[in-house]
């Protein structure tokens, strides 16, 4: 029995790989719902996701869950039903097949897998009548059982009970994992367990052990920022507080305050130069006591702000190495240049605020008045270097640490803050030790899924903890290496449809290309010399971005470059572009793989390839990508259709384009046909020769260009799985894979594919419009269906002089502004005819042509897929014990908000009911994290936790990306911005009408006088009446 799982009325069992769920609900109206802190319904959907977390688990739901569901199936993929019970769908009802919708569990109940002679039994009988209100559902990995598995309801026995029996009969099997597979992980005869990563001997070899060894300690880099001590006295003590009113507001003051004593004319009470925050007050006090303090003395400060203690004494070197990106830099700067400056020592004491110090109550007292000072606050001026007399020919004292204080260090970018301790529910444990292990464990797993930034990982922790049986993986390394060897490299036979004799060109262009090129761009883009500037910029973009990325085969991850002097790192780099050359540990590759969803994972076919570089090619590849990019953007390289990988350029742009273009086509009563095409492999299937070729067609040569050739011929790959390692091997097609480079190799491969104006293109503000590109997927429409097939012609043709392959079979067409016709019309692939479909999910928006409004299937989805997530999160309780409300709303926004306001600003919510569902998904939620009743009120809601009603946050998005297009204008998400006000103005429904209906039917509504256009004051207007 799984007894963390188990409720009142709700018991799980585990039998083997089977999961039974036996659960009774009381009767809609029941006096339970009305009284019930958590309602049972609730209660059982988090069992549900957590039993149904990995999608190849048996689960079993059964029991007396009164709900009336007649002859309904929870999806239209399962199972037929033909019930006896032909009453209305209850409210009970509704749950129940929603709740089997959104984890694939099927009704047993009146389908082909009920024993024919008992589908016309009743299961419930009382005095009113006689229902079907017992069930059974089952997983898909159940349902497939060999044999299969037999249900039936049992003939009533009136004398036993008021309902009928149902049983089920199927098989089991319980058998723990072998020795090898909780070894290993993966069958295998002959298992490589470890890989031996070649070291080389040459010139870089040895720079790059040297470069590794400098890594500095804190300790070390904090010496080297602030320099020696030279002088050591009896300690001078100070304090220093910040403060300030109305934070966060547009009214904030902020000041600052210094005590040195009673009456002491260095006391200082003054404003705040600047931004004006509390943090901000803490650091500039402290810089107002250093700039008074006599250099030659040590100074003892006592401040309340462990923020300001953890910037100078643990954060300032991390900052300092990424070029200063951090907040209050300004100030900082010139703390740290006055410490540097100071041949004394400095020590800072963190107190406690408001505790009856009387320095730091004196200290508060000053920076309280310096807030409340008039006027407004001046700019920063920063300082210049003091004329302190130097020391610096005088011995250093050793040991002697220039700053320091008792203050733990704590990591730079704080993933969580330290849960309170908290309990498990009916743990059963007494003694003491044992509840302090149990609270201990439970706070470590609150702290492991708060880390969990990224969705995968956060399914990854859960399934672990709620199916944590090690399970043995289905294809060995081995066989995956079979797998992506040909898919890494050219075809032994060119398809038909490539233009073979351009093919053999390419490849003898490229065998004669020469090592080392001349740079011919006009900047000398890609022939200068690497500086400390971008170096610091790319740590910045790895501590902000990718600091937790997987480590390659040379094990050194970000933490460790992140630590490595910058100049360490442009001699290393540069080196390595000035030679053409690369350490030889940076030459091997490890190849992960991960399954596709839904597929059979005993097929290699199925897993997706996933390459872990080593970290220090990435770091200068990201170097390589930013110049790449630099070079593409001012010489207007990538085409406005390509939206992809692009800075400024939002995912959800083309969604946004391509519906202003259905409702162009729509105003004017024309039909819309759109082609969705699918490349297959088109990352790993990009051919080398014509990459560089186009490249240097294009005047893109040069060392850097050179080396990142010298890196795709020489890279080697090892394919890692399940602890084993099958053997190298190289990969001459493809860009490289899981390299920070790829992305703006892809666009500059793609950029060269156009189509020529139409008389069936779609206009959106004056500009013909037929295409749109997200990296390499791939949307054309027209407004014929003769247009739309000579755009499929003319991929085709790009496709096969440029030796892509068009998947046909994957590749879709839908129709949109109209019913779809009898007899569909035909449209063809290099041969191979599209099928017509009635829904697409495009750039993750779900397009539905069939209905009146396109995207409420997608509103649907994202509602399935927030409450599954939103159940999951709960179910942790049984693993976590009760969640703070704080850890509970930041779980929230990281895995349930993100689907609710999905495309909100492409969406907008014209669709009452659908708006309803989500809302009440937000709700149930949040009444779980505040442990209120389903009764209580909607303010509490958000008054105590600070969310806002996903109403009001969906369209407050859309304002932002309404901003955002007039802000950083991209050419055609602002041409369909002005076609959408140009519909609006003739009466015709857009994006604009869309959106101010539903300004105008808020609970205070927002009204626009008129519109001839939008405006960036008029938007920011709008944001501030629609809060």
């Amino acid at each position: 029995m799984c007894q963390h799982l188990c409720r009142t009325d709700l018991m799980v069992l585990q039998i083997g790989d089977l999961c039974i769920i036996n659960c009774y609900l009381p009767p809609d109206g029941s006096r339970w719902y009305k009284t019930a802190l958590i309602p049972p319904d609730e209660l059982l959907a988090e069992v549900i996701a957590a039993c149904c977390g990995d999608m190849d688990r048996q689960v079993l739901l059964a029991g007396d869950l009164n709900a009336r569901t007649a002859s309904a199936a929870c999806s239209p993929s399962h199972l037929t039903r033909a019930s006896p019970d032909d009453g209305p769908i209850t409210g009970h009802g509704r749950f129940l097949l929603q709740l089997g919708g959104d984890y694939d569990l099927q009704i047993l109940n009146g389908s082909l897998r009920q024993k024919s002679c008992t589908i016309p039994y009743f299961t419930s009988f009382q005095h009113n009548g006689t229902s079907v209100i017992d069930y059974m559902l089952v997983s898909p990995a159940l349902l497939r059982q060999d044999p299969p598995l037999l249900f039936e309801v049992e003939i009533h026995h009136k004398k036993w009970s008021d309902h009928a029996a149902v049983n089920i009969c199927l098989s089991i099997e319980i058998s723990g994992p072998s020795e090898d597979v909780l070894q290993q992980g993966c069958p295998s005869d002959t298992p490589r367990n470890h890989f031996t990563l070649e070291k080389g001997t040459g010139t870089l070899d040895t720079l790059l052990r040297n470069t590794l060894q400098s890594e500095r300690s804190l300790e070390e880099a904090l010496q080297r920022l602030y320099g020696d001590v030279y002088v050591s006295t009896p300690r001078v003590i100070v304090h220093t507080d910040g403060s300030c009113n109305q934070p966060g507001s547009v009214h904030a003051t902020a000041g600052a305050g210094v005590y040195w004593g009673p009456f002491d004319p260095r006391n200082v009470t003054c404003r705040v130069p600047g931004k004006q925050t509390n943090n901000r007050g803490e650091l500039y006090a402290i810089l107002k006591a250093l700039l008074a303090a006599n250099p030659y003395t040590s100074l003892y400060i006592f401040t309340d702000s462990q923020y300001a203690i953890h910037c100078i004494c643990h954060w300032a070197p991390a900052w300092e190495s990424t070029g200063w990106t951090c907040a209050n830099a300004d100030i900082l700067q010139d703390i740290v240049m006055l410490i540097a400056q100071r041949p004394a020592d400095l020590h800072l004491q963190w107190v406690k605020g408001h505790d009856g110090n009387l320095g730091n109550e004196m200290a508060d007292r000053e920076a309280g008045l310096a807030a409340r000072l008039p006027g407004k606050a001046l700019p920063y001026q920063p300082l210049r270097p003091p004329s302190w007399p130097s020391l610096a020919n005088s011995p250093a004292l050793p040991s002697v640490s220039k700053v320091f204080t008792s203050l733990p260090r704590i990591a730079l970018r704080r993933e969580t803050t330290v849960p309170v301790p908290v309990r498990l529910r009916d743990s059963g444990l007494t003694d003491q030790s044992d509840l302090d292990h149990e609270w201990k464990l439970q706070n470590e797993r609150v702290q492991t899924i708060l880390a969990a930034k990224q969705e995968g990982t956060f399914w990854t922790i859960f399934r672990g903890w709620t199916d944590p049986k090690p399970r043995s993986a289905k294809v060995t390394a081995d066989q995956l290496r079979e797998v992506f060897l040909p898919r890494m490299n050219p075809p032994v036979s060119l398809p038909p449809a490539f233009d073979s004799a351009r093919h053999a060109v390419n490849h003898f262009w490229a065998s004669h290309l020469p090592d080392r090129t001349h740079d011919s761009s006009r900047a000398a883009s890609f022939s200068r010399a690497i500086t400390l500037e971008e170096i610091a910029a790319v740590k910045n973009h790895i501590r902000k971005h990718t600091i937790n990325s997987a480590k390659g085969a040379d094990r050194i991850g970000y933490n460790t470059i992140l630590n490595i002097d910058n100049e360490e790192l442009r001699v290393l780099y540069q080196s390595c572009i000035d030679n053409c050359d690369a350490p030889t540990e940076w030459l091997t590759s490890y190849l992960a793989a991960i399954g596709k969803r839904g597929k059979d994972l005993s097929d290699p076919s199925n897993y997706r390839t996933i390459g872990l570089e080593s970290c220090l090619v990435k770091f200068l590849t990201l170097l390589i990508d930013r110049w790449v990019r630099e070079w593409a953007e001012t010489h207007d390289k990538l085409p406005p259709s390509q939206n992809g990988f692009r800075a400024h350029f939002r995912t959800n742009n083309n969604a946004f384009i391509l519906r202003s273009a259905i409702e162009k086509a729509a105003a004017n009563g024309d039909t819309v046909y759109a082609a969705f095409v699918d490349l297959s492999n088109a990352f790993p299937s990009v051919d080398q020769p014509t990459l560089w070729r186009k490249l240097k067609d294009w005047g893109v040569s040069g060392p850097l260009i050179d080396w990142l050739r010298m890196l795709y011929a020489r890279m080697t790959y090892v394919v890692s799985f399940g602890g084993e390692f099958a053997k190298s091997f190289s990969a001459f097609a493809g860009i490289l894979i899981g390299d920070p480079a790829s992305p703006i190799l892809w666009n500059l491969y793609l950029a060269d594919f156009s189509l020529p104006v139409d008389a069936s293109d779609i206009t959106l503000g004056g500009e013909p419009i037929s295409h749109l590109e997200q990296a390499d997927d791939i949307v054309l429409f027209s407004t014929t269906i003769a247009g739309l097939q000579r755009k499929l012609n003319q991929l085709a043709h790009w496709c096969g002089i440029n030796f892509m392959t068009i998947n046909a079979d994957k590749s879709k067409f839908m129709i949109f502004n109209g019913p779809l016709p009898r007899l569909p019309p035909t449209l063809f692939l290099n041969g191979k005819v599209l099928q017509l479909v009635s829904e697409y999910c495009y750039v993750g928006v779900t397009f539905r042509s069939t209905d009146r409004f396109i995207f409420g299937k997608h509103l649907q989805v994202r509602a399935k897929k927030a409450r599954t997530a939103a159940n999951a999160v709960l179910s942790l309780e049984a693993y976590t014990g009760h969640l703070p409300a704080w850890a509970a709303r930041s779980l929230y926004m990281a895995r349930v908000d993100p689907h609710l306001i999905f495309a909100s600003e492409v969406i907008l919510d014209v669709d009452g009911p659908l708006l309803e569902s989500m809302r009440s998904i937000q709700h149930a939620y949040i009444r779980r994290m505040l442990g209120l009743n389903k009764r209580s009120t909607l303010a509490v809601l958000f008054t105590e936790t600070g969310l806002w009603p996903i109403r009001y946050r969906r369209v407050f998005l859309a304002l932002q990306y309404l901003a955002y297009i007039l802000r950083k204008r991209p050419l055609l998400t602002l041409l369909a911005l002005q076609e959408s006000v140009t519909l609006y103005l003739n009466g015709k429904a857009s994006w604009t009408s869309d959106l101010l209906h539903v300004l105008r039917r808020l609970p205070v509504p927002v009204l626009v006088p008129s519109l001839e256009r939008w405006s960036p004051e008029l938007v920011q207007c709008l944001r501030a009446a629609s809060v």
